[in-house]
């Protein structure tokens, strides 16, 4: 399976780091040079000055981009399937054993989702996929982030065909079923989740503490921005959470459907 990653060219310290740890599983990997979306706003380029778009920042309109020149190149290659990474992604430690020991559908319009945002998803109660210890459900809910997934070339070829429609950030276009372009193409989410974002690590020795390149510049975190809760609500909202999480995937049951949070691990 091939390896993309994508990487802007001043971030020399987050390409080091993909360099370190898809060495030390000892997986190659091809080099994806990002786009700097405040180049294309600097230019004026006509082809993403759609009034559809005029919403999403620029570093957004950069990692839609920069998405999209990785999936000319599964397009144009021979490989039945190609893994994509963000250069700020963590993996677990059976990452290599669990890439080799996949077994997916290459003509399968979709794509694997191997990342977590530590949500709440709702997703089929039986799984499709399975390696190792891991199993891939059909996720039929919203579920954010772009920086770990795998598609096969056909469907690489597909999403390209759809790009000149997309007025939504790249994760929203990807694995949101209720805004994206694309209704008809299915997503499967790993779990336990093999990747994870530098920044959702919290305190854990292992992260790195990248400076998002996007985080800030979301037209979702503009337009919804909100004063931080108070730390004793912080906890009761999170334990109404895991009840209601509950309770919800009790009545999910019936249509064969569970609500779970992702855990990375």
């Amino acid at each position: 399976m091939d390896i993309y990653v994508i990487n802007l060219d001043k971030d020399v310290q987050r390409l080091h780091w993909m360099e370190q740890q898809l060495s030390a599983h000892n997986l190659k990997f091809l080099r994806i040079g990002a786009v700097n979306g405040a180049e294309i706003y600097a230019r004026h380029d006509s082809n993403w000055s759609d009034p559809r778009r005029s919403h999403l920042g620029a570093a957004e309109t950069g990692c839609l981009l920069s998405h999209a020149n990785v999936w000319r190149s599964i397009a144009q290659a021979d490989g039945e399937h190609a893994l994509v990474l963000e250069d700020d992604i963590h993996v677990s430690d059976d990452f290599a054993e669990l890439i080799h020991s996949m077994s997916l559908d290459p003509k399968e319009f979709c794509v694997h989702k191997l990342e977590t945002f530590g949500a709440n998803v709702t997703l089929a109660r039986q799984p499709t996929y399975a390696a190792g210890n891991r199993k891939a459900y059909k996720l039929e809910s919203n579920h954010g982030g772009a920086g770990a997934y795998i598609l096969n070339r056909q469907t690489a070829s597909d999403l390209l065909s759809y790009i000149d429609l997309f007025d939504e950030a790249m994760d929203i276009e990807l694995f949101d079923p209720n805004r994206r372009t694309i209704k008809n193409l299915t997503i499967y989410q790993w779990v336990p989740a093999p990747c994870i974002q530098d920044f959702l690590l919290g305190e854990s020795k292992c992260k790195k503490s990248f400076v998002s390149n996007i985080r800030g510049d979301r037209a979702d975190e503009r337009l919804y921005s909100v004063k931080r809760s108070p730390k004793y609500k912080k906890i009761l909202k999170s334990r109404l959470r895991t009840l209601y999480t509950r309770l919800y995937s009790v009545w999910l049951f019936p249509s064969g459907r569970m609500r779970r949070r992702i855990e990375f691990g």
